[in-house]
């Protein structure tokens, strides 16, 4: 159920998330009382042969907190007054649940509902959420079985791009805009206004609300995309070759150009910020390197690399300084100077991204998971991970990730907040200063590899 927030207990065995889900004790004898956000309840069975965790009403007693604590109240009291036994003398729970359908559709309504439109919230949605404080493994923003791509953050939303499906969110879930789609999606790519997509055969471009601009037969199907300038869309294309092949769209007729890097062991294929230069990977030659995109012709040029047989341990988690960037922070807390005075390609060799200083030094054993930023801000934000000698999961050690926002100009952490989550791939990792948190879109631990999360963390 995408988009719903259910309100907190402080204690108690009754709920009334799903009437059919659990053995329906009857809840609210004597009455339910509150509203506003908050209601107290306590509540006992009237069928004898109810698991006793139902019978005992000491263990029924608490407080209903939430913006729909007035809806789960008056359910709680239909279920008190309706509640049918069966012939075993345990809850009937079908007829239970029909007799008390016009309260759980209130119920539901009320978790669906808009900014301030819940009936009995006795206020702002967000007033409430903030009493009852935020969910302990942040927001869930969207969630699926399918493939997730890419997230990125518009004027509109979130924007979630999954492998069957392109959708936009609000900060609490609800699903405002959605295109589903035909044919598997591969990759995706957004400049700030525009969106561009890739599935098997056609590169489609959309605006944030996710209106049709153009589309594209694809001459192969896109492994990375980005976008430079123009709202031009690099193609990073899987062939078989000793070399990328890239394929630039959107200035009139389509650019293919050939550059000398392996692609079958390329990680990652990043814009860097402001430019029209891309940094990707070489994994089979441990390598870096640095292209650029022509802005007239969209010809595509190797610029430079890492120094040979520098072995880089920095990966495609990265965060750039300024805008146009200079220096990119890495998953290890450290500077890269992108643009060196060897970096040129009129010199050869020529050596980019050279050590700059250590911005910051993570404990051992942990490294930046996500990174985002800084836009020209002088902050990054990140998702500090330190997964364990024997498992997948990036939050092992500490119980948990970190999510930190870190001053470029002083290397200090500015805000630092633990997040209980079981991540086994962070997809992306973006700074959503609306939402004043990291939007994370992660697969997640111990589940089928493709089931995803993507969460606000709120700094």
């Amino acid at each position: 159920m995408r988009g719903r927030t259910r309100p907190t207990r402080s204690t108690g065995a009754c709920t009334a998330a799903s009437l059919a889900a659990l053995a329906l004790a009857a809840c609210g004898s004597g009455g339910g009382s509150g509203g506003g956000g908050t209601a107290t309840f306590n509540c006992h069975s009237k069928c004898p042969n109810d698991p006793a965790i139902f019978v005992e009403s000491t263990l029924c007693q608490g407080t209903v907190t939430g913006p729909c604590a007035g809806a789960i109240a008056a359910l709680e009291q239909c279920i008190s007054n309706e509640q049918v036994c069966n012939a075993e003398g345990m809850t009937d729970e079908e007829a239970t649940s029909m007799a008390c359908e016009a309260e759980q559709n209130s119920l539901d309504n009320c978790e669906s509902c808009s900014t301030g439109e819940c009936p009995d919230a006795g206020g702002p949605v967000e007033a409430a959420s903030q009493e009852a404080g935020p969910p302990p493994d942040g927001a869930t923003l969207a969630s699926g079985t399918s493939k997730l791509i890419d997230v990125f953050v518009a004027d509109t939303g979130i924007v979630v791009v999954a492998s069957d499906v392109v959708e936009v969110v609000d900060r609490t879930g609800n699903v405002l805009e959605s295109v589903p789609s035909m044919r598997t999606i591969t990759s995706a790519a957004f400049d700030g206004t525009t969106l561009a997509v890739a599935d098997e055969t056609t590169l489609t471009t959309y605006s944030t609300s996710l209106e049709a601009r153009s589309t594209t037969a694809l001459s192969g199907q896109c492994t990375f995309l980005v976008m430079v300038s123009g709202t031009r869309v690099v193609c990073s294309q899987a062939i078989d070759s000793a070399e990328m092949s890239l394929v630039v769209y959107g200035s009139g007729t389509s650019v293919a150009s050939q550059v000398a890097t392996e692609p079958d062991y390329a990680l990652f294929f990043t814009r860097i910020q402001g430019t029209d230069d891309i940094v990707t990977d070489d994994e089979d030659l441990d390598t870096r390197t640095l292209l650029h995109v022509d802005p007239s012709t969209s010809d595509v040029s190797v610029v430079g690399t890492t120094a040979a047989d520098s072995k880089p341990g920095w990966i495609g988690v990265l965060a750039f300084e300024g805008n146009p960037a200079t220096l990119m922070v890495t998953d290890s807390g450290a500077l890269v100077n992108i643009y060196a005075s060897t970096c040129s390609e009129t010199m050869k060799p020529s050596t980019c991204f050279t050590p700059d200083r250590q911005l910051l030094s993570l404990p051992s054993g942990e490294y930046f998971v996500g990174l985002d930023g800084d836009d020209g801000t002088g902050i990054i934000e990140g998702l500090v991970g330190s997964p364990g000698p024997t498992s997948e999961d990036v939050c092992v050690v500490g119980g948990g990730c970190i999510v930190e926002q870190v001053s470029l100009s002083q290397g200090t952490v500015l805000s630092t907040k633990s997040y209980p989550l079981s991540i086994l791939s962070v997809i992306a990792a973006r700074g959503d200063a609306k939402g004043a948190g990291l939007v994370v879109g992660y697969t997640m631990q111990s589940l089928p590899s493709n089931t995803y999360r993507v969460a606000l963390l709120a700094y």
